[in-house]
Parts: structure tokens; C-alpha cells; sequence
């Protein structure tokens, strides 16, 4: 298969993470993958994924070459799409030029099916070609114009790929006419850097999240409050893009986001510095955080897949976190429950419980890291790429007669 991935969206995160993993295990299986986006985010993306050496994996800008005639007529449409009288059409030319540039490269490299790794914000390519997209969450917080543009990826596409099972029901229920082209391709750990290394502890508790309003900032802070009046002395990190919002002189736009500053900021001196803001760090420093913490504390109510828990499972380390779908997935997928205490979303009592609980033991359970390792590879990214390449050959190939 002569594969081109269309990605117009800047997306970092777990999306970032699921096109870093999925495209090295695809390319294994396709004769070529072309993979167009805008550039520089293009060579920002060849630099890390290229480390991986991938002969067959071509990375074209989405947008026309500098200097061309298509390039120039492009730049006066987006000129005249600031101005409201020319607005709507300007954004129906650009669009249209985006589109025949995804076609001029789709002709180039003789493509034959067309996979686009996030589709929230970015309207279905008109490559000419079978397509299909992943979806990473169907989150009831997201704008309706987001939930519009999946819809209409839904019917546009021949297939939709949700990032587990859990997402495969919500997009069936956002669109039940397109419920016989939705799809679960689960996702799986990210292949670890290093081998893991005993390290000193230096923190109890990690929250490795983006500064969201459905990853449950408030209910965590409510519960380290909880855990300081008890007496107890305990140490929680905090990354994320958004986080460094959580420190002094910073405020957030979302409410809940800003709700749960303000309770951070309120009770400092209570918490007396309990509470560490990493911010964004690079995923070196991640790495680091994880390695030198006890246990990771997962308060979300809502998630798609939810990443840092199978992250911190592949790490060995100890769980606390919500009780809801997309974790107990990941917990059947890897027979993994032993590893983890489950706490109803919102229960600030039983998250305060919990933690205090992994406070007071002398000493982390023990798990052998050959067996956690078999458990892991019960789905890989092999088993992803595998997965997503059936789902692409079934809608690129005729069907039988």
C-alpha cells in the first residue's frame, strides 16, 4: 500500500505520541507513506521521527512551495480572508487550495488511501482517495463546531478510527448512520527510551496531565489538602502543557481550570509547598519525574484513552486513579488491576483515602519486570499499525465480487 497522512493540525500530547509510534510500525508494512503537514512543524516532527530510521516514509509540506503561483494566489486569499465582505469566500478558495495541493502530491506518489491522525479541527481532505481518520476523544466539553466537523468526518470517510473501545461507543452515539465505519484501534505504551532503572524516590505522587477541566486539577488539590490536615507530609509534581498557569500571577481562560487555581493559590500555605509545578517540560524531564516518583495519581472524570496510565504501568509504577471506562480498558487489555486502586471520579474523600493508604506503607509492592513486560505485550504499537492497516486495505481494495 502507497499510503499519504494528511495532518493539518498542530497537536501535541497524546497526539503527538500516537503519530511518533503508529507511523515507524505502518511504514514497516507499507511499501510508501507519505506524510503531508505544515511546515516547519513538519521538520520538527522528520528531526524526531526520522531518528527512527524510516527509508519509505516521505514528509511533503502541506502547503505549496514558496515562490509558485499556487503559493502566491494562496497568500492573497488568506490577505483578503481578513476582510470581512471577502471572508467567506477567500476561506472557500484557501480551502480549495489546500485540497488540489493534497492531490497534486497523492498523484506524485501514486497513493492509494488516505489516513489523517486527528480530525477535531480538520475538515476532511479531498484527496481523491479512500479515507479514514482516528479520533482521540469525544469528550462532552468540546465545542459543537468540533462535534459538527466529526460528524461530518463520519459520513465523509470510510472509515473512523476511535482510540479504544470506549471512544468507538461515544462516536457510534454522536453518529449512530455512521456506526458500521467506526472502529476501535486501541493505542499502547510508547516504546520506553531506556531500559528501566531503580532510582531513590524523591516524590510520592506524579499528575503527568494537560491543564484540562475534565483531568480533575480541583479534585486533587482538594484531596492534597485533605492528606496536609491529617498530618501527613507528602510531595505531588505536576506537567503538562498549560500547568505553569498554576503559578503565582498567571490565570487560566477555562473556568474549572481557573476554579482550581485559585483553590491552589488560596490554601499555599496550608499545602506549605507540597505542591510542585514542573509546567511543560520536555520528555526528557518527564522521564525523570516518572523515574523518581512512587506512585502516579490519575483523577480524571473523563478520557478517550487516558495515556499516562498505561505510561506509568510500562514504568512499573503504582496507580491511583478514576474509576471510569477508558482505564478499566487498558487495565482488562494488560490484566493489570493488581497494580492499581480505583477511586469513583469526584470522590475527594476516597482520592485523599488512597493516597494516604501508599503514604503509610513502608514499602512499594514489589512486581517483577519480566512479567510486567509480558503482560505489555499482550498489544504493541505492532498490534496498532497492524490493526489500522487492515481497516485502510479494507476500504483501498474492491471488493470481491
Amino acid at each position: 500500500m502507497r499510503l499519504l497522512i494528511v495532518d493539518e493540525c498542530i497537536a501535541p500530547g497524546g497526539v503527538e505520541t500516537l503519530r511518533l509510534n503508529l507511523l515507524p510500525e505502518l511504514a514497516k508494512l507499507c511499501e510508501e507513506i507519505v506524510w503531508m503537514l505544515p511546515l516547519p512543524y513538519g521538520e520538527i516532527l522528520r528531526s524526531r521521527i526520522c531518528q527512527r530510521n524510516i527509508p519509505n516514509l516521505v514528509i511533503e509540506n502541506l502547503y505549496w512551495p514558496r515562490g509558485s503561483t499556487s503559493q502566491i494566489w494562496a497568500a492573497a486569499l488568506r490577505r483578503a480572508s481578513r476582510v470581512p465582505a471577502f471572508k467567506d469566500r477567500a476561506t472557500r478558495l484557501m480551502r480549495k487550495s489546500v485540497d488540489q495541493r493534497i492531490r497534486a502530491i497523492a498523484q506524485k506518489h501514486r497513493s492509494v488511501c488516505c489516513l489523517s491522525t486527528f480530525v477535531f479541527s480538520q475538515p476532511p481532505p479531498a484527496s481523491g482517495l479512500p479515507l479514514a481518520g482516528f479520533v482521540c476523544d469525544v469528550n462532552p466539553v468540546l465545542p459543537d463546531w468540533i462535534r459538527n466537523n466529526i460528524v461530518h468526518w463520519s459520513s465523509t470517510a470510510q472509515a473512523i478510527l476511535g482510540i479504544s473501545e470506549f471512544t468507538r461507543q461515544d462516536l457510534c452515539s454522536l453518529a449512530p448512520a455512521s456506526k458500521p465505519k467506526i472502529h476501535a484501534v486501541p493505542i499502547a505504551p510508547p516504546v520506553l527510551s531506556a531500559p528501566l532503572s531503580a532510582s531513590v524516590c524523591r516524590n510520592d505522587f506524579y499528575f503527568p496531565a494537560a491543564a484540562n477541566e475534565h483531568k480533575g486539577h480541583l479534585v486533587l488539590f482538594q484531596a492534597c489538602l485533605e492528606l496536609a490536615r491529617r498530618g501527613l507530609d507528602f510531595s505531588l509534581v505536576l506537567s503538562g502543557p498549560g500547568t505553569e498557569n498554576f503559578l503565582a500571577g498567571h490565570q487560566f481562560d477555562k473556568p474549572a481550570m481557573e476554579e482550581a487555581r485559585r483553590f491552589l493559590e488560596q490554601n499555599r500555605e496550608e499545602l506549605n509547598g507540597s505542591v510542585t509545578i514542573a509546567g511543560n517540560v520536555p520528555a526528557t524531564e518527564v522521564e525523570g519525574i516518572y523515574n523518581s516518583t512512587r506512585c502516579v495519581v490519575l483523577p480524571s472524570r473523563y478520557e478517550g484513552f487516558g495515556l499516562p496510565l498505561v505510561e506509568a504501568l510500562q514504568r512499573g509504577k503504582e496507580v491511583v486513579c478514576s474509576d471510569i471506562p477508558p482505564y478499566r480498558e487498558q487495565l482488562a487489555r494488560y490484566d493489570l488491576f493488581d497494580r492499581v486502586q480505583l477511586i469513583p471520579p469526584g470522590d475527594v474523600a476516597r482520592l485523599a483515602d488512597a493516597m494516604e493508604q501508599i503514604l503509610r506503607r513502608v514499602s512499594a509492592p514489589r512486581f517483577d519486570p519480566a512479567e510486567l513486560n509480558r503482560r505489555l505485550e499482550r498489544w504493541t504499537w505492532a498490534d496498532v499499525a497492524q490493526s489500522c492497516y487492515d481497516h485502510l486495505r479494507s476500504i483501498s481494495e474492491p471488493s470481491p465480487v
